[in-house]
């Protein structure tokens, strides 16, 4: 959906305003979508919205509509603290693990 978006608006406004919109969950004839700010919704919502639930709609008929919820940055900044050290683990057991076998 996102290439897509991309090539029917342009690179321009996918940096600019549509790469910013994070998938959420899918109900039975919406989807929820994700965005830092009220004004990026706003901005979104006003003047490509359409375009967008056009896009979608080619991949999914069922969709009539597009819901948006705001998720500030610093909390998905917050989710990221938690996760990625979690995983910067895992990759430090794995590479021991790795460069252990490699010596032995």
């Amino acid at each position: 959906v996102q290439s897509e978006m991309k090539s029917k608006l342009g690179n321009d406004i996918y940096e600019s305003w549509l790469k910013k919109i994070d998938f959420l969950e899918e109900f039975n004839n919406y989807i929820l979508l994700s965005v830092p700010t009220r004004f990026i919704r706003d901005w979104i919502t006003s003047r490509y919205l359409d375009q967008i639930l056009k896009v979608i709609k080619t991949f999914k008929k069922d969709i009539i509509r597009i819901e948006f919820k705001i998720i500030e940055k610093k909390k998905i900044l917050n989710l990221k603290m938690i996760l990625v050290p979690k995983i910067m683990k895992r990759m430090f057991l794995l590479l021991k693990t790795h460069f252990f076998n490699i010596i032995v």
